[in-house]
């Protein structure tokens, strides 16, 4: 099974990013910046797979969404991408 580089929920809420969590503003931005891209994972019918790596992410983009990581979104962003050019 790969790993895909995703990292686990618990490493997200252990990491610190002071300077990207200084103002709400950001931070609501990247939780809709997460939920779109978790609609995506739906969208392409990877959750329908029921693919443990699958699950991994979309919790993961949702966490890094929660902390206003725009650093890890854009990480998990590409590594949903790769994770779809694989399947097709």
């Amino acid at each position: 099974m790969q790993n895909y580089g995703i990292t686990s929920a618990a490493t997200l809420q252990s990491e610190h990013h002071p300077s990207q969590l200084t103002s709400n503003a950001p931070t609501d931005l990247m939780k809709e910046i997460g939920g779109m891209m978790a609609n995506i994972v739906a969208d392409f019918g990877i959750d329908a797979l029921s693919q443990p790596e699958a699950r991994r992410l979309k919790i993961c983009m949702g966490q890094a969404a929660k902390l206003g990581n725009k650093t890890l979104l854009c990480h998990y962003f590409g590594t949903l991408n790769a994770v779809l050019m694989v399947g097709e």
